[in-house]
C-alpha cells in the first residue's frame, strides 16, 4: 500500500528538481521514493553488518585483539563514522591470510570485508597514488603508509587509529592515535 506524503520545499530546489526529474525522465516522486528506499536499505545493510562486527568482536576471531582496540572499533561501528581505505582492506586481507597465527579461511574474510564495506571506503585512484608520494616526502614515511594517510585526509578524517605510523603524530589535518598505547 503508498501512502501520499507532503513535503515543503524551497522554490528553487524545487525548480531544479523538476528539471532533474523531467531529463530522468520521471517524476519527482518516483526519484525521492527510490532515493528513501535507497536510504532505507544502506540502513539495514549497516544494522546487518554491525550486529555481525561486533559478535565478531566479542568472539574475538581469534585474531589476539586486545580490548582498546575492540573499543576503538566498536566506538565506529555505533557511531556509524568508520572509513577505511582500500589499502586497509587489502592489507587486512592480507594480515587475516598470513600474519596471524590461525591463519581465517577465505569465507570468513569474505564476511569480514563485506561487513567492512558498508562503511565509508576511499578509492585509492592515480590522483591519490601522486599525492601519496607527496606525504611519502613530507612525513618520511613508506609509501603504503602515505597512501593511508592520504586516504584518511581525503575523507576528512580527524583521526587515523595505527599501530604502524607515530601515535599522536599529526599529518595534515589528521592526528595518528595509536590504540594500543594508554
Amino acid at each position: 500500500m503508498k501512502t501520499n506524503i507532503t513535503l515543503k520545499l524551497d522554490a528553487g530546489l524545487l525548480r531544479e528538481a523538476r528539471v532533474l526529474a523531467a531529463e530522468e525522465d520521471t517524476s519527482i516522486s518516483a526519484m525521492l521514493a527510490a532515493r528513501l528506499e535507497q536510504i532505507v536499505r544502506e540502513r539495514k545493510t549497516y544494522q546487518r553488518a554491525r550486529k555481525r562486527a561486533l559478535g565478531r568482536l566479542r568472539e574475538g576471531m581469534d585474531l589476539r585483539w586486545t580490548p582498546a582496540r575492540s573499543r576503538e572499533i566498536e566506538s565506529l561501528w555505533m557511531s556509524g563514522e568508520g572509513v577505511l581505505s582500500t589499502q586497509v582492506l587489502q592489507e587486512l586481507c592480507v594480515n587475516l591470510r598470513r600474519k596471524v597465527a590461525k591463519p581465517l579461511p577465505v569465507d570468513e574474510i569474505r564476511g569480514l570485508i563485506d561487513d567492512y564495506l558498508s562503511w565509508e571506503i576511499v578509492v585509492n585512484s592515480p590522483q591519490a597514488v601522486l599525492q601519496a608520494l607527496e606525504i611519502e616526502v613530507r612525513y618520511k614515511t613508506s609509501f603504503w603508509d602515505a597512501l593511508i594517510l592520504q586516504a584518511a585526509e581525503q575523507s576528512g578524517a580527524a583521526v587515523l587509529y595505527s599501530e604502524d605510523l607515530a601515535a599522536q603524530q599529526s599529518c595534515g589535518t589528521v592526528r595518528v592515535v595509536n590504540p594500543l598505547v594508554g
